[in-house]
């Protein structure tokens, strides 16, 4: 039921314009094409595309597209020989005339013809590559029969990723055209293909996504009744009343009453015989379910009478309705009309094998000769790359026999060149190098020079250091001196002894002054790495030992005891933060 179904949507039903390239009164003329090819006989619509290839002789893209419809005329009329012929000579024309256009109508003739040989992976082969020379092309029709085509095939394969994405492009293709009736075709595509997705999971959802595109189908032609083809009407009614048959959730009666006003609708209009036929077969189906053995039989003998009277054989469809009778006739007890229609089944079969052997043996006839031609393409593709290989030596021989000459003489002259330049580098390098070991050698006196004299300088300092320190150390023995003598003098006396013993501070100011003139930053580093803050009176003893003054210097200096000085330095090395293993005099002495 839903090859039959398929065999309608695959079925043009009409014709744009391909592009600005082409005659636009030609798709006019294939349009009527189309239209004979639907009702008129075989042999007026071979008389209308002969008229026309004449009418256009000399045109090559023209005379290309021609063809390629005759042709798909030949295949869907199940004459390949002729198919295949007119597919044949609409390709060279098309290569000639170097219209894509009219490329992509002769690889369209391909695919109609790869189709029925069952050569799907041609199929498949041409379409992509009729896509790729439209990718630039408004010939968005032609990409609609492509696409649908490539459909088509995935769904025979019952790829759903591929299905659905060339039933989608078919949308854009439709929408972008706008035309109703391609646009209700594609919706038709997307709703099998939810029934695809649904055989697979039995997921109730894709049911249902399935009749939202059935019903946007029927929309349009509600709303563009006079652009809707009546085949396309019929394929849409057809898939609701088999939604209803196979998948709706009503009751029998319900869902053949709507079925029934879809499947009435289609066939109240001009019909052929096998749209009739398979409109009467799914009411025969209604009327099983419901065990009505008198209405089942009543629907199939109309659908009988009807294909009997066609031109065209249709034997399947024929053996199929026989069968169905026969199975009716058995269970109401009519076994000598089912003996009859089984005798007609058995002829029908017959002549269905004889006419299977004949399409068998051109099947085979022209698979042989397409098989053929790919050999010889193949072989001629890869003569083709082989002399182009072969041409690609010969030049690259040549460039690279002028590129050795060129590297040979621009090798000798950089040489050359070169040669001359290092001598000459060498020369400057050897002038440098002197130079620069005059350089350092003055560089290298200089810096002893200042050595020296920095020695000099730190010496000279550290003798001045130590000059104040005795001077001051002097100064303090006079004043205990003046003390002593003083012990019992006046009080004006012994004032002025005190006074003149503050200018010890004084005095180690200026120990201090030259103690930072040799160490700068001695005191600022000393208060950064004491654990405690340094007083005046720590910094003074921390300069004494610095400059190497003994335990009894100290003491006088300072005009304390021996042991006082002691004491002092076992608290400082406290505030310093020295273990006990680090001699403090030591130490300081070397602190920088």
């Amino acid at each position: 039921m839903r090859r039959i179904i398929l065999f309608f949507i695959c079925t043009p039903f009409l014709v744009h314009s391909y592009g600005r390239d082409l005659d636009q009164s030609l798709f006019q003329r294939i349009r009527e094409g189309e239209r004979l090819q639907r009702k008129e006989s075989f042999e007026k619509t071979v008389r209308f595309f002969d008229t026309e290839i004449a009418a256009h002789s000399g045109r090559d893209a023209e005379l290309a597209y021609l063809h390629a419809y005759k042709s798909r005329f030949y295949t869907l009329s199940d004459s390949l020989v002729l198919a295949k012929k007119e597919a044949g000579l609409s390709l060279v024309l098309a290569e000639r005339s170097k219209n894509a256009q009219a490329k992509a109508a002769a690889l369209l003739a391909q695919m109609y013809i790869s189709a029925v040989l069952g050569l799907a992976d041609h199929v498949v082969r041409h379409g992509k590559e009729a896509i790729n020379i439209s990718l630039s092309s408004d010939d968005y029709f032609t990409l609609f029969l492509i696409n649908y085509k490539l459909y088509a095939t995935y769904s025979d394969w019952e790829e759903t990723d591929k299905m659905t994405f060339y039933i989608n492009r078919c949308v854009k293709m439709a929408q972008r055209l706008g035309d109703p009736n391609a646009l209700a075709n594609a919706y038709n595509g997307v709703s099998s293909t939810f029934l695809t997705e649904y055989e697979a999971s039995k997921n109730r959802v894709l049911i249902d996504s399935s009749w939202v595109y059935l019903r946007k189908s029927f929309e349009l032609y509600e709303t563009h009744p006079s652009e809707i083809a009546e085949t396309t009407l019929s394929v849409t009614c057809s898939n609701i009343a088999n939604h209803f048959l196979s998948y709706s959730k009503s009751d029998v009666s319900e869902a053949q009453k709507m079925a029934f006003k879809y499947l009435d609708m289609v066939e109240s209009m001009p019909q052929d015989a096998l749209v009739l036929a398979h409109i009467n077969g799914i009411k025969s189906v209604f009327a099983l379910r419901e065990n009505n053995l008198h209405a089942a039989k009543g629907y199939l003998e109309r659908a009988r009478e009807v294909i009997e009277r066609e031109p065209q054989k249709n034997l399947s469809t024929k053996i199929h309705i026989y069968r169905s009778l026969v199975a009716i006739l058995s269970e109401q007890g009519e076994l000598k009309t089912a003996l009859e229609y089984w005798q007609r089944i058995d002829g029908l079969q017959a002549e269905l094998f004889d006419e299977q052997q004949r399409y068998n043996a051109q099947k085979i006839d022209i698979q042989y000769e397409v098989e053929k031609k790919d050999e010889e393409l193949e072989y001629l593709s890869t003569e083709v790359r082989s002399r182009k290989e072969q041409n690609y030596l010969y030049i690259g021989i040549a460039v690279l026999s002028v590129i050795g000459l060129i590297f040979m003489f621009t090798s000798y002259h950089f040489r050359l060149k070169y040669s001359i330049e290092r001598e000459r580098k060498a020369h400057l390098e050897k002038e440098e190098a002197e130079m620069q070991m005059l350089l350092e050698q003055e560089e290298k006196q200089r810096l002893k020079a200042e050595q020296e004299l920095l020695g000099m300088q730190q010496l000279q300092l550290q003798k001045e250091a130590m000059a104040t320190v005795l001077q001051v150390q002097r100064k303090n023995e006079i004043l205990q001196e003046i003390k002593a003598k003083l012990s019992e003098g006046s009080p004006e006396k012994i004032q002025k002894i005190f006074k003149e013993e503050s200018s010890v501070d004084a005095d180690f100011d200026e120990i201090k002054t030259q103690i930072q003139r040799l160490y700068p930053n001695f005191f600022q580093h000393l208060q950064e790495m004491a654990q405690q803050k340094l007083s005046l009176l720590d910094l003074k003893y921390c300069a004494c030992i610095h400059l190497k003054m003994s335990t009894k210097q100290m003491a006088q200096l300072l005009h304390v005891e021996a042991s006082s000085v002691r004491m002092f330095k076992y608290r400082l090395k406290q505030k310093l933060g020295l273990s006990k293993e680090v001699d403090l005099e030591a130490f300081l002495q070397n602190f920088n």
